[in-house]
């Protein structure tokens, strides 16, 4: 049950790349948003990387997902801060700092 209602939540994040910050995929500018996005994700939830944790396997289920399904999800370079968000909130669990929101 939890696994539909983390996909459930996670479809919620597709419209945000409709407000996406044109970025060409393959800039430096691009590498570097991904990144910056990544570390905001990684302090907002400590497990983001840590293999075996639910918020982890959640995050790499939907990354997955969006690979097969939706592959321009990934033109906004804030992608790992929404997919985390997106799982975390299913999932309950709390960031382990305010979010801020992404410039």
């Amino acid at each position: 049950m939890k696994t539909i209602a983390v996909l459930l939540i996670c479809l919620g994040s597709l419209v945000a790349p409709a407000f996406a910050r044109p970025h060409h995929k393959d800039s430096a500018a691009y590498t570097a948003a991904v990144k910056a996005s990544t570390a905001k994700a990684m302090a907002m939830f400590p497990d983001y990387d840590v293999a075996g944790t639910p918020i982890h396997q959640a995050i790499q289920d939907e990354i997955q997902r969006q690979k097969e399904i939706n592959p321009t999800y990934f033109k906004n370079p804030e992608w790992p801060e929404q997919i985390a968000r997106a799982c975390a909130a299913v999932l309950g669990i709390e960031p382990a700092r305010p979010m801020q929101a992404s410039k």
